[in-house]
Formats: C-alpha cells, structure tokens, sequence
C-alpha cells in the first residue's frame, strides 16, 4: 500500500510551484494511459499535456515552460524544470516511506566462507552464498540466493538482485588428444572483480577469468538475464539490458548501451559511448561513439535503409515477375523472323 499524498505535499516535496488546489488527494503515481482519478501522471511536451487535460487524473508533475491555457480550472498542475528528474526525486521519496533498506548483517541462512570478507554494512541475504576469498564492500546489497564464487570482489554501494552468479567458470573447452580428442574443461584461474555503485539484475550472470580478472566498471547498470563471458572487460556507467549476451573476451569502453537480446562475439571491443539497437549482432570491433543496429551490425541509419529495402522486396519481385511475364507472352506472340 503506497502512502496518501496531497498535491500540495508534492509540490513541496518537489519545491515545485503548484496551480491549482493543495488538498487533492493522491493515491498513486502512474501513467496517462492508466490514471484515475487519484493518480499523480508527468507532462514533459504539449501531446502529454493534451492527454492530462482529457485523462480523469487530477493532478500532473508539468514542464514549467508548457502553456497551461487550456488546463480546466478542477486539474491541478505542479511545475518543475524537469518532470522526469521530479519523478526520480519523487519515487524515491516514496519508496522510503515504504519501509527501511535492507539492513546490514548476513542472514542466518547465508553460507559465508571463513576467509571471506564482509565489510560490517554490506546486506547479506537468504540463502546466499559467498565463497572463500571474495570481498564484498560497504552498503553493498547482496537479495536473496545470489552466488559469489572464490576470490571475487565486489565494490562499495552495489546491488546485486536475487538469483545472481558471479564467478562461475567460463565455458572454456579444447579437444584433448590425452582423451581422444573429447572437449576438455580449461582451467578459470582468475575471478571477478565488480566496482562501485554497480547494479546486476536477476539471474544474470558473470563468468569468472581464465588468465585475468573478469572487470565491471563504476556506476554500470546491467538488467535481468545477461550473460557476460569470461574475461570481459566493462567499462564505467554502461547500461546492459535484459538478454543481451557478451561472448569471452569483449571490451566494453565507457558509457556504452547494450539494448535487449544484443549478442557480441568473442575478443571484439567497443569504443567509448557506442550504442547497440536491440537484437543487434557484432562481431567486428567499433570505433567511439554512433549507434548501430542489425545483424550484423551497421550504422542506424543503414540499418533503416536495409529495412525498407527488405519491406520493398516483395512487391519490387511481383513488379519484376509481372514484366518478365509480359515480355514472354509478348515474345511468344510475335511472328517468326523471315530469314
């Protein structure tokens, strides 16, 4: 259950101007498309604010700079500089008042190796599992079931969702001549080693290195259902969503967006701020920055050409196979050369 807020306790909870009435209730925030009449919905361009003034929400966080001319006198309208870093502040304002953050200690139910290091204000939760030799730093939050394998490391300020695995072995095979020929496991020496302020969504995992440290960077933010491969190397303030896999050996520079089900081939290395559409698939290295879509991979703007090329394709065949029809009856009809 959220807690009741009024329009007027937002607007100073915001110290955001406010038009309108101060004690309209609100239940929720929420979007245009399912507002009632007790939600609180965000306007950031002229289209959301035409859809505010029909939807039953009473009350809007609003781009200050938007016309309120025709807003109905009952609708109340609760002005910022940004109304998406004021639903930031907002959300998170409310999520405290839902209950305190996981507190610091390691649940009863936790497996913690002896040689392990626990900073005293990192979260340790059910059914955890850290083994010997890993590091896990201050206010880090470990939620329920996550695994942290031998000698990893994980920074200050992290989140780790339910479900998480780091430090598993890499999927490292080689025919053996000693065994005739059969795969053979290689040996992952090395572990993990996760920044600051890092978050990994559910059942993601991070495989362990072979000959170094599999690395993640400061302030990278990866989804639920990610594989990274070993010996990876992530750099700082990267978004990697859901489904996206990264084959062993990757490089990710700075600032880099990986977008949903994106898969990368081993050893290739992607420059500072580049971002990948969904479903994309690279195997070549790219240079800093451009956004790239496709498989395989090419600028965003080839990629757009390439589909409608492909939408074209059909009717561009049945235009083509109706001349060639033509062209054989008309062939077919006409009268035999006199030689």
């Amino acid at each position: 259950m959220l807690p009741t807020l009024t329009t007027g306790a937002v607007a100073q909870m915001l110290g955001a101007e406010l038009r309108g009435p101060a004690d309209t209730v609100l239940a929720r925030p929420g979007t245009l498309e399912d507002a009632d009449e007790r939600t609180l919905t965000f306007v950031r361009d002229a289209a959301y604010l035409r859809a505010f003034v029909e939807c039953p929400a009473p009350a809007a966080v609003v781009e200050r700079t938007l016309s309120l001319d025709t807003l109905p006198e009952h609708k109340c309208a609760i002005l910022v500089d940004d109304p998406d870093v004021a639903m930031l502040c907002l959300l998170e304002a409310i999520n405290a008042q839902l209950g305190p953050p996981p507190q610091p200690g390691v649940h009863i139910t936790a497996a913690v190796d002896p040689s392990a290091s626990i900073h005293p204000t990192a979260h340790i939760g059910p059914g955890c599992v850290v083994e010997a030799g890993s590091m896990i730093g201050a206010r880090t939050v470990l939620h329920a079931r996550v695994v942290v394998a031998r000698r990893c490391t994980i920074g200050e300020d992290c989140v780790v969702h339910p479900g998480v695995v780091i430090g598993a072995d890499g999927f490292g095979y080689r025919p053996d001549p000693r065994r005739g020929g059969m795969p053979t496991r290689i040996p992952h020496l090395f572990g993990v080693r996760i920044g600051d302020r890092v978050e990994v969504g559910a059942n993601t995992t991070i495989d362990r290195g072979k000959f170094a440290d599999t690395t993640i960077g400061d302030d990278t933010k990866i989804d639920n259902l990610v594989q990274i491969g070993h010996n990876c190397r992530i750099g700082r303030a990267c978004l990697i969503c859901g489904q996206a896999g990264l084959s062993g050996s990757v490089t990710l520079g700075d600032g880099v967006t990986i977008a949903g089900q994106v898969g990368i081939a081993d050893n290739v290395k992607v420059g500072d701020g580049v971002t990948l559409g969904a479903r994309t698939g690279l195997a070549r290295d790219l240079p800093p920055g451009g956004t790239y879509a496709g498989a395989p991979a090419v600028p965003r703007r080839e990629y757009g050409e390439q589909v409608v090329m492909i939408a074209k394709a059909k009717q561009l065949y049945t235009d083509l196979r109706t001349r060639i029809d033509k062209l054989e009856r008309q062939t077919d009809q006409a009268p035999e050369r006199v030689r």
